[in-house]
């Protein structure tokens, strides 16, 4: 089994929710992105945490498939593992924080920028904690 195994926790990325562009190549041990690689990982969509096999071309998710060795799942997984990069790759995902402005039917969320996110979460945890 050696290193590419161990309990589903032990694995730090996941398709569902880590794009590959949002680390340098040399962070993910890729000197070529331009190259075709298999990353092991595993699936977040819920418990069962199959083991998948992502495929990655030019920094982008090509095709997830099962992890047929992984000893952890069931040599298959599911209709959301299978769709997981359509989430990562979508137009419309949303990659930054956003703030909702007004109330009610009129309320609308606007980006806001890392730094105001988490003034704002401070701001509020500090005035729950007295």
């Amino acid at each position: 089994m050696g290193d590419r195994f161990g309990s589903p926790g032990d694995r730090c990325h996941d398709a569902t929710v880590t794009t590959l562009d949002s680390q340098p190549a040399a962070d993910l041990g890729l000197a070529d992105v331009s190259k075709t690689r298999t990353v092991h990982t595993f699936c977040r969509y819920c418990l069962a945490a199959c083991g998948i096999e992502v495929t990655v071309r030019d920094n982008r998710i090509t095709k997830i498939s099962p992890d047929k060795q992984n000893p952890h799942t069931w040599q298959d997984f599911c209709a959301k593992g299978r769709t997981a990069n359509r989430l990562v790759e979508h137009p419309r995902r949303i990659l930054n924080p956003m703030r909702r402005v007004g109330s009610g039917v009129e309320a609308a969320y606007v980006e806001a920028s890392w730094d105001e996110a988490i003034q704002d979460i401070a701001n509020r945890l500090n005035t729950i904690i007295g």
